[in-house]
């Protein structure tokens, strides 16, 4: 059962836990005051609390008491209760306390666990007899503290329990309660196990209560057997449930012991009163505090981090409902357009295709080709970003010519522009022992070169320099075009996202969204540095020979605002 954690506001009042007790004269036979032990003297729970004690008094004072462990003390010793006064057997004169000086509950829990008694006089200025406190009354009083709920009951448990057998004589029980001493021995069968010792079974328990009513019976203590006379069946509880609950068994079955049983029913030990309240000394109840401090941090951290991954899933929503908006959009101006090129297209061959000319009709079917290749590109970025969400691009470097790759690169953007904007190209540094993946550097580089060309002005230079140097090429791709406003760089690389600035130009978001993630594929890096109206300039970084040498908490992409004067030399 899990323990309640629940930490009550209100203190409960010391006075409360004052009962009435049955008074006695000195000169009163054992068994009239026995007799008197047995009553309720308030008939109620607090003063049955209590009943297992009386005071003798004289002339309203006090002057001994006499209680349920003197009566196991006498019994285990034979003595005549029927002939004997109470003035015969009360010990030292009992030390009472006034009310004025009760102090709060805690402290009376601590002088009760010091002297060590059950009991505890109050007696008025005047010396008065007012009651007494006892153990019981303070567990009742303490019914919403939550030093029980937050204590198991292997917490409290600490000795071993006396036991004996069923035929075991009751003068015996008293002599092993007076002895240790107890306030019960449990009696116990013995459970056999194959593969460990044989564990004592509980079937009953006798108690000083049971000892006190077999007195005033008159029973012979030496011809009784246990069996007859003991508890069955026994009210037990498991060492894993809470305090709590064994105070609240105890009070519905008005018990003052629980048996501990383990899964098999063994006896594991004996829950008492005084080790239920042993859990509210100070350094108990500081330990206790403190351990609830830890959990409530804890729960607090914990309480934290779930508000922090829900406000991270919030965000990501946010960015899917936008990254999902900007896909609709993209598709439908992306798809719609081709698509309508391709239909009128086909449809003036339909129409008029007779009485076209041979060159009319291959401008025709030169249009529907291209629009249907860039149809075919658009398809592949959105396969290569969608399959290299959750794994990297396949990366399979071989020896290449770099130069030559790049030549190759540039001629393909010039007959795909028609040589809008011229290119110029340079390369420098050992390149002999060039590996990479020759497809993830033309997905890289196709893009970059189009871009370039696509956002500057017709007939504006496009710079590609390239640097090998230290195990690894460094790529500079600078245009002269409309720039990047620097609020948007942080976003340049997230799929179908476009810049405000850029009007009419069309694109899809995709493709440096495709360039980064080839870039990571490739272990390399990437950077762009960006001015509004001055241009934009890519810095790409590979290693030479296909074998990561960037640290993996490097960022692999770096911005920079207004750096554009930083040439390679």
């Amino acid at each position: 059962m899990p323990l309640d954690r629940t930490v009550p506001a209100d203190s409960p009042a010391l006075d409360d836990a004052i009962a009435t007790l049955p008074l006695a004269t000195p000169d009163m036979p054992l068994l009239d005051v026995i007799g008197l032990m047995l009553e309720s003297p308030e008939g109620s729970e607090r003063g049955a609390a209590v009943g297992g004690c009386a005071i003798a008094i004289a002339e309203s004072k006090l002057v001994g008491m006499f209680t349920e462990r003197d009566v196991v003390r006498w019994s285990a010793k034979g003595l005549d209760f029927q002939r004997t006064t109470l003035a015969q057997v009360m010990g030292a004169p009992v030390e009472a306390v006034r009310r004025s000086q009760l102090g709060d509950l805690f402290g009376v829990l601590a002088l009760m666990r010091d002297r060590p008694i059950r009991y505890l006089p109050v007696v008025e200025e005047d010396g008065t007899v007012l009651g007494a406190i006892a153990l019981e009354t303070i567990r009742q009083i303490l019914q919403p503290c939550y030093l029980f709920k937050v204590r198991s009951v292997a917490q409290a448990i600490a000795e071993t329990p006396s036991t004996a057998p069923p035929n075991t004589s009751i003068l015996e029980l008293t002599r092993i309660m007076a002895d240790r001493p107890t306030e019960y021995v449990v009696i116990c069968d013995r459970l056999e196990h194959l593969d460990r010792p044989a564990r004592p079974l509980p079937v009953g328990i006798v108690t000083e209560r049971d000892i006190l009513r077999l007195q005033h019976l008159q029973w012979d203590l030496r011809s009784t057997r246990a069996d007859r006379v003991m508890s069955a069946p026994l009210i037990g509880i498991h060492p894993d449930e809470s305090l709590w609950s064994a105070h609240e068994r105890m009070q519905q079955h008005r018990i003052r012991h629980l048996t501990v049983t383990g899964d098999r029913g063994e006896l594991l030990g004996v829950l008492t009163q005084s080790q239920l309240l042993q859990g509210f000394d100070p350094q108990t109840i500081y330990e206790t505090m403190q351990q609830l401090g830890e959990q409530l941090e804890g729960e607090r951290s914990e309480r934290r981090r779930l508000e922090a991954e829900l406000h991270k899933i919030a965000i990501q929503e946010q960015e899917l409902g936008e990254l999902k908006s900007r896909f609709t959009s993209m598709v439908t101006h992306e798809f719609r357009n081709p698509l309508t090129t391709i239909l009128y297209s086909t449809q003036l061959l339909e129409t008029f295709g007779h009485r076209a000319t041979e060159e009319k009709k291959r401008s025709y079917l030169l249009r529907i080709r291209r629009t249907a290749q860039y149809m075919n590109q658009l398809i592949e970025d959105l396969l290569v970003i969608g399959g290299s969400d959750e794994a990297k691009l396949e990366f399979n470097p071989k020896p290449l010519d770099l130069e030559e790759v790049c030549q190759d690169l540039i001629e393909q953007q010039h007959l795909s522009d028609g040589g809008r904007n011229p290119i110029s190209f340079e390369i420098e540094g050992d390149r002999d022992r060039v590996c990479m993946d020759e497809k993830l550097l033309r997905y890289i580089f196709t893009n970059l070169l189009a871009n370039a060309c696509k956002y500057s002005p017709k007939g504006m230079p496009v710079e590609f320099h390239i640097a090998c140097e230290d195990e690894r090429a460094i790529f500079y791709l600078s245009d002269r075009g409309i720039g990047i406003p620097p609020e948007e760089c942080d976003r340049l690389f997230d799929p179908f996202y476009r810049a405000t600035n850029v009007g009419n130009i069309p694109g899809t978001g995709l493709g440096l969204s495709m360039v980064k993630r080839c870039v990571e594929s490739h272990y390399g890096t990437i950077a762009v540095e960006s001015e509004m109206g001055v241009g934009t300039r890519f810095i790409v970084t590979l290693p030479l020979s296909g074998i990561s040498e960037v640290d993996p908490q490097t960022p692999s992409v770096a911005v920079e605002q207004n750096s554009l004067e930083r040439k390679p030399s």
